[in-house]
């Protein structure tokens, strides 16, 4: 999507971030995020604070989507700082971290934080905003019923969503949050493992220290990897982004391991 500078989002937007913020003297705009026309770090006489917002309806609702969960993940993600909605756009305001995309990589010092973090994840309960069945969004390529079920998930665990700081790891863009099994969010994590070199043997093994991996039904895992290498092939096919084809890739090394 399109990226919009600060400068040349609607007057009453920018009024209404600074009402909340404080004056805005410099922006720093970061690349992550493709569903978003603005994600920058906003340096204000307050501070900094990272914002990111859109006027795209579908974009929109995600971010309401991440605006109704994030006051529950605090404990996970930066804190939400303020919600606004003007000129046609909704942006969301947070605190900002000092922080690095993780290394997912095999012998990565970033990968003790990420058990930690995901340990947490694993034990936050889902609140009652968050409605949306996994099952349901994957519904459209095939039959993904043995993903159901009543545990918070996350669902994007790109490098730029796991922020590493000196002290922790944090889980940011909680904009495709839904409830599912909970072993879903660690079969998402065994697939970027993989992307980073993992062999797909390690990368299970990674992910069975968390206790939901373990009592995850073969035939569950089986399915989300033959969906998942289906939802990328899909992806590629309407437009071979790189990024996407990478994944295609690694979901295809994944699911051929499984003998799928």
């Amino acid at each position: 999507m399109p990226r919009t500078p600060w400068l040349d989002l609607p007057a009453d937007l920018r009024a209404a971030v600074e009402a909340r913020a404080g004056k805005v003297d410099r922006e720093d705009p970061s690349d992550a995020g493709i569903n978003s026309e603005i994600t920058s770090t906003l340096h204000t006489v307050r501070g900094r604070v990272f914002v990111k917002g859109s006027a795209d309806e579908r974009a929109r609702r995600s971010l309401r989507n991440e605006a109704a969960v994030s006051p529950h993940v605090s404990a996970l993600a930066p804190r939400l700082l303020f919600d606004v909605e003007a000129g046609g756009w909704r942006l969301l305001a947070f605190e900002h971290l000092d922080a690095r995309p993780i290394d997912y990589g095999p012998g990565s010092g970033d990968l003790p934080k990420l058990a930690e973090l995901i340990g947490h994840l694993q034990q936050t309960p889902r609140p009652a905003v968050t409605t949306l069945p996994f099952e349901r969004r994957w519904s459209q390529l095939g039959d993904a019923g043995l993903l159901a079920g009543d545990a918070l998930l996350h669902t994007d665990f790109n490098r730029a969503n796991v922020l590493i700081t000196q002290e922790r790891a944090y889980l940011v863009d909680w904009a495709w949050s839904c409830k599912g099994a909970a072993w879903v969010d660690l079969a998402f994590l065994a697939v970027r493992l993989i992307a980073a070199g993992h062999h797909p043997a390690d990368a299970e093994r990674w992910v069975a220290q968390i206790p939901a991996w373990k009592t995850a039904p073969a035939e569950g895992i089986d399915a989300f990897a033959t969906l998942h290498l289906r939802l990328w092939e899909r992806a590629v096919q309407r437009e071979p982004r790189p990024a996407w084809v990478e994944l295609a890739a690694t979901a295809k090394t994944w699911a051929a391991y499984r003998g799928l």
